[in-house]
């Protein structure tokens, strides 16, 4: 983790050293979803959830021509997912988790000044901020309430509590995606991009739960400087 910070860090650093500096505003939804382990109550009923995300990204370019760049981002982004579940304990509504991320990506890009393509990949670190329970428990079948909560993290929850976490906060994940961009004035650009977040880690410390997230998310990308 240590590492990835540090990278991180020099990509921010050391604008110097690259032929070009972009700052990229954006703003987008997630399709989120969580792979639960089996035995999970869970696990039967879930479904994907529609989250927000949003932040921004500093695209760094190590050639000439942008073929070839490095892009950390700091971003804003709601993953959880929605329930039907039934059984012993019953839930429908939506388990919301949201985070603090920060990808750092390598970025290729294809195509000619006006339109291009890229795809993109690498590692991120996200830390869990808080979390919201809104729908309704059934214990047995028949005892119903109907809630709306922000999750409480303990190192101590309460057995079949979906109010209640063993969070863990830090998320390791991977990503891989691409997109589209249109040069609009000189080298700015408008941009679509289509992504894979997957998640590394459990955010429950005492269940498999790991996130699964597609973003799917618009913006603009403004040079700084040239050469």
């Amino acid at each position: 983790m240590k590492k990835f910070f540090l990278l991180t860090a020099l990509a921010f650093c050391s604008c110097g050293a690259f032929a070009q500096v972009s700052i990229i505003p954006k703003v987008g939804v997630n399709f989120a979803n969580v792979s639960l382990s089996e035995n999970n109550a869970l696990e039967g009923g879930k479904s994907s959830l529609i989250g927000l995300t949003g932040g921004l990204g500093f695209n760094f370019s190590l050639t000439s021509d942008n073929f070839l760049s490095i892009q950390p981002e700091i971003l804003y982004s709601q993953k959880g997912f929605s329930s039907a579940a039934t059984g012993l304990l019953s839930y429908d509504g939506d388990y919301r988790l949201n985070y603090l991320e920060v990808p750092l990506l390598v970025k290729i890009n294809f195509g000619g000044e006006k339109v291009r393509l890229y795809v993109n990949a690498g590692p991120s670190i996200g830390y869990l901020l808080s979390g919201r329970v809104n729908g309704r428990i059934t214990a047995l079948g028949v005892i119903g309430t109907s809630i709306d909560e922000s999750i409480r993290f303990t190192d101590n929850p309460t057995p079949l509590d979906i109010r209640q976490l063993d969070a863990n906060r830090i998320e390791a994940g991977l990503n891989f995606g691409g997109g589209l961009g249109y040069a609009f004035a000189g080298s700015t650009a408008l941009f679509v991009d289509v992504r894979y977040n997957m998640g590394l880690t459990d955010f429950n410390n005492q269940d498999q739960s790991k996130n699964r997230i597609i973003a799917l998310t618009a913006g603009v990308q403004i040079p700084l400087g040239g050469e």
